[in-house]
């Protein structure tokens, strides 16, 4: 059985998940605006989602605004890399 917070946080990632294919869906048919709409949905469950981050990046890079483009990718890899370290406890530290 799930609590209400499990439930929540489930419900969250498969909205997100399901925006950001719709996304994926829309540029891959160059509806920009559309695209734009639902990544727009997505953010508002998970602003910094890596993977709708990058969606943000390629959309803004097929829009021709490179500084937005590269700002997006750019806190995609930051949440992407926040992710990792999260995840990784169990890892032995490694030096070098």
């Amino acid at each position: 059985m799930h609590s209400a917070s499990s439930t929540f946080a489930i419900t969250t990632r498969k909205m997100v998940a399901a925006w950001r294919l719709l996304a994926q869906l829309d540029l891959d048919r160059d509806k920009l605006d559309d695209a734009e709409q639902r990544l727009k949905r997505a953010a508002e469950f998970e602003p910094d989602h890596p993977d709708a981050l990058e969606l943000e990046g390629m959309l803004r890079n097929r829009r021709d605004q490179p500084g937005e483009a590269a700002a997006a990718l750019e806190r995609s890899l930051e949440s992407k890399a926040h992710c990792w370290r999260a995840n990784s406890s169990w890892l032995a530290p490694i030096s070098v």
